[in-house]
């Protein structure tokens, strides 16, 4: 079927297979691009699927799919959502065989060749997709298909040859607009009932990109070469102030991989936050950023109440030196018991099942953060994750050298890398259980699962959480029959295998 002009964009979210509570927050991935394609004035309609609140999703993309649209993007990251984006991708080709499905995101990103060569990938954007998904549009409504070939951030198929353009600069943060959220119902996404600090809450997303730490796991390595870079203050405080006068927020959430990299441009945001009397939840943080922050900005953050998210990883020192996290056990006490003179409320965020990791590693681990909840009673501790090799970074080169017969040979079988599959080789039953009962029970007794929970769901699930409360004291992760309906209860309603 020939291109024509001016026809429908369809931008896809697929489920992550962890949305329920704060987990749905607003498809960030997909916003940016439609927000920027919005900027840019293009004649296209976009339409925005997310399916973690259109239950409904096929019969959309199927009514879509009658108006017969340009293309249909799809944002993934590796393990289940790539597991859901590829379900969602063979449902479009077999309803409309022709329609060109492009896929972007981290996994794509990170294994643009091996994922090109999935027959329900037409076209993937490599790295940032604001400016070359824009280009791409732009290409297909003028039905300029040589042009395509020198679209920075590309790589597609031409007939059996798979070509790949070269690497698009990393994107001006102030080129972007301030208005994300035009596309979408707003409503559905703000927190009420279920937040972390009020009910008005929503997470706004990123003001900058990209960190400069060398941590051995992290896929920005791969994704933004470990370069940050940020929107100005003048320009996010301008974000900010347009969605909470616009939405009538109460709280906020700012997205950063590292939001405190430029110390006084975060002091600036902060003190603005501060005048406006507003609280924000801060995912970007490190113990080494905190260290060196100034009593005036530490002041700042405790009068509006922010909670600080850290992601700390272990317990063991010997693992902190191996995934190079640059930080030591005693640094990350001090850090706690600093937010506990200062009243402020760290979260912790930690990870078990690294290559080479003993049992003993993972249980330090466990005592550490039992430690810092009894050092400091505010302390939130988040959970822990599974450790996952993506590509690209140092311990994924560990991962692949111990376990070659491990390394997934095509994209389906990345669907399996989540943060709750145990990937360590080929363990004995008895191991596997030991790191899943860990994994399973953080996740039960944390306090920001337990926070994040309706009033009536949280006086229900308390003689639940008091039970793996006292495994978890007792470090009884060996045998946990009471597991299976865990178990159950995850594959039916998270769709997590």
């Amino acid at each position: 079927m020939p291109y024509s002009r001016y026809r429908n964009v369809v931008l896809i979210y697929p489920n992550t297979g962890y949305d329920i509570g704060v987990g749905i927050t607003p498809p960030h991935s997909i916003l940016a691009v439609g927000a920027y394609l919005v900027h840019h004035k293009i004649k296209n309609r976009i339409i925005i699927i997310d399916q973690r609140i259109e239950k409904n999703w096929e019969n959309v993309i199927r009514e879509e799919l009658k108006q017969e649209p340009l293309l249909i993007g799809i944002s993934s990251m590796t393990g289940v959502q790539l597991k859901n984006a590829l379900n969602s991708a063979n449902f479009i080709r077999e309803h409309s065989p022709t329609t060109p499905i492009v896929f972007g995101g981290v996994h794509i990103s990170l294994v643009p060749e091996q994922s090109i060569q999935c027959e329900l990938v037409d076209f993937g954007v490599i790295g940032e997709g604001e400016e070359t998904f824009l280009e791409l549009v732009n290409a297909l409504n003028e039905n300029k298909m040589d042009i395509i070939s020198v679209i920075p951030g590309l790589i597609f198929k031409n007939g059996k040859q798979i070509v790949r353009t070269p690497k698009r600069p990393l994107i001006d943060m102030d080129t972007l607009p301030i208005d994300r959220f035009g596309l979408i119902d707003v409503e559905k996404y703000i927190f009420k009932k279920s937040s972390l600090l009020s009910d008005r809450e929503l997470d706004l997303g990123e003001t900058s990109r990209g960190c400069c730490w060398e941590c051995a796991y992290c896929y920005n390595a791969a994704f933004f070469g470990r370069k940050w870079r940020s929107m100005s203050k003048e320009k996010t405080i301008e974000m900010i102030q347009y969605n909470i006068e616009k939405y009538k927020l109460k709280s906020i959430w700012i997205r950063d991989d590292n939001f405190f990299v430029s110390i006084p441009r975060a002091a600036a945001i902060i003190e603005y936050l501060c005048r406006q009397k507003l609280k924000v939840y801060l995912p970007g943080i490190t113990i080494q950023e905190f260290k060196r922050l100034p009593n005036e900005v530490r002041q700042d953050l405790k009068k509006i109440g922010a909670i600080l998210r850290f992601g700390v990883e272990s317990g063991s020192e010997q693992i902190l030196s191996f995934i190079k996290k640059g930080i030591t056990t005693k640094d990350i006490y001090e850090v706690n018991r600093e937010c506990k003179s200062l009243n402020l409320i760290p979260a912790y965020n930690f990870m078990i099942g690294f290559p080479r990791e003993k049992r003993e590693d993972a249980l330090a681990t466990v005592n550490m953060m039992k430690k810092l909840k009894q050092e400091n009673p505010n302390a939130q501790l988040a959970n822990i994750n599974n450790f996952t090799p993506y590509p690209g970074t140092a311990l994924f080169d560990i991962y692949r050298h111990d376990y070659p017969d491990e390394v997934p040979k095509t994209i389906y079988e990345w669907t399996t890398f989540h943060h709750l599959n145990l990937k360590k080789g080929k363990v004995d039953r008895k191991e596997h259980q030991f790191y899943e009962n860990i994994v399973t029970i953080s996740y039960l007794i944390s306090d920001l699962f337990y926070q994040a929970l309706p009033k009536l769901a949280k006086i229900l699930y308390l003689p639940i959480r008091f039970w793996f409360l006292i495994r978890w004291r007792l470090n009884a992760f060996k045998s946990v029959p009471e597991m299976f309906l865990i178990r159950k209860f995850k594959q039916f309603f998270l769709s997590i295998d």
